[in-house]
């Protein structure tokens, strides 16, 4: 079977995510304000071309799903321990497989067409598979900014390596649109093709004031008409965007920033927290109208108490994750809302990681029921690298990957579907 690679340059996270942290925790608190309209800068739908936020990523561990086969793509460790694979998640069998229809392939080297010298993550696009990897020196050392990037055929019969990234100088993809991928980086809004690999900045200031950043690749919500929604933040405010599958902006309102804590998008509506309160708050990012969504939490988050985390839409709930100030990580409690209005329920079933029992989160939302961790079965104990030239023992645990429907998962009953997924070896 005959492959046509298309030359194409996705990119990761790290950089402009941590940037957007800064500065969400460095915004002051204050009592919520109304959201102020803004004047159009472009007007412009979608033109029948339909933009797809990317969503959510880790550094490690990312998932794209592929509607025609009813699967989803993510990286998993390599069996011997270095490196990563390319795997595919079938639903309709729960169970994973590597990329890869090589007759007798081993899976640890080059010749692997799912194969990975270091860690990345996955994103299907089209008709192909890309991943984006940590490339190795030749001592087997992983290189702290340059990256590999791979075309792989969905069929695993091939893969091809179509650049080396340079990490630093790249900020994460945000959206896709046919053969587009948009991202913003250092102050620009950038596509690139990924017929041809050619890159265009359509902007050199595509907020309408120029220390505005994009808030991060999560804080992406879509409107009914397929465009996307951007939040520009400055100290001062939180500006949304419209934009168009020609990269065109629409300014549809601001909202003053000295008091908006965590936020989520659900459609047209940009849900957040006071960071001072608790209160949650919901704004329609078409009309610039604010709504009081609830105080159901404030007793929580008084002084001394809780603090906002984390807002989700799931399952058209809102998840509200708080965080004890006190207990750091082991005091999390997730807390879902009907998005209809009324009182939430709290999310008992957890997730061990870490030492400490968290809320158990989902990772994806899909057609066939929403994604977790259902276990965390022990591996073993890995001797880690310290920092200062040690080492020291510990404990690991794998991910065992399970299907729940949101019913279950709201009524905190712990009926999970598990994956039957491939041996996760200790940390090389």
């Amino acid at each position: 079977m005959r492959i046509s690679f298309r030359r194409a340059l996705p990119v990761l996270a790290g950089a402009l995510c941590l940037a957007a942290a800064l500065a969400l925790f460095a915004l002051r608190q204050g009592a919520p304000k109304a959201a102020v309209p803004g004047s159009a800068l472009r007007s412009g739908a979608a033109g029948g071309q339909a933009l797809r936020p990317l969503g959510p990523e880790g550094s490690t561990y990312a998932f794209a799903f592929s509607a025609a086969e009813n699967s989803l793509y993510h990286t998993v460790n390599a069996l011997q321990g270095q490196g990563s694979l390319v795997a595919r998640l079938d639903f309709s069998a729960l169970q994973e497989h590597v990329l890869c229809s090589v007759p007798g392939c081993a899976h640890n080297s080059g010749a692997c067409p799912a194969y990975c010298s270091g860690y990345g993550t996955a994103y299907a696009l089209g008709d192909a598979v890309y991943s984006v990897s940590s490339s190795r020196e030749a001592d087997g050392s992983i290189r702290s900014s340059w990256y590999t990037l791979r075309e792989h055929a969905l069929d695993g019969s091939a893969v091809r390596e179509v650049a080396q990234v340079n990490f630093l100088e790249w900020g994460a993809p945000f959206a896709a649109c046919g053969t587009r991928l948009y991202r913003a980086y250092a102050g620009e809004l950038r596509m690139i093709d990924l017929a041809n690999g050619q890159e265009t900045i359509l902007s050199r200031s595509f907020s309408p004031q120029p220390e505005a950043i994009l808030a991060s690749c999560e804080d992406v919500g879509q409107l009914p008409d397929g465009r996307l929604v951007l939040i520009f933040c400055t100290p001062q405010e939180r500006i949304f965007c419209a934009m168009d599958a020609r990269g065109r902006l629409e300014e549809l309102c601001r909202l003053p920033g000295q008091a908006v804590g965590m936020g989520c998008f659900a459609q047209s509506d940009y849900y957040y927290s006071d960071a001072g309160t608790g209160s949650l708050y919901a704004l329609n990012t078409l009309t610039g109208e604010v709504r009081h969504f609830s105080d159901a939490l404030c007793a929580l988050v008084a002084p001394g108490g809780y603090g906002v985390s984390q807002l989700r839409t799931v399952g058209g709930r809102l998840t509200v994750m708080l965080h004890d100030s006190e207990e750091a990580s082991a005091g999390l409690r997730l807390f879902a809302f009907p998005l209809s209005g009324g009182q939430p329920a709290e999310i008992t079933l957890t997730d061990f990681f870490n030492g400490y029992l968290h809320p158990l989160q989902v990772r994806l939302e899909t057609p066939a029921g929403l994604l977790v961790v259902g276990d965390r079965p022990y591996a073993g104990t890995a001797l880690i690298q310290g920092q200062d030239g040690g080492s020291y023992a510990q404990d690991v645990y794998t991910e065992h990957l399970a299907l729940i429907s949101p019913e279950d998962y709201f009524a905190s009953n712990p009926n999970f579907h598990f994956f039957d997924q491939l041996p996760q070896p200790l940390p090389g």
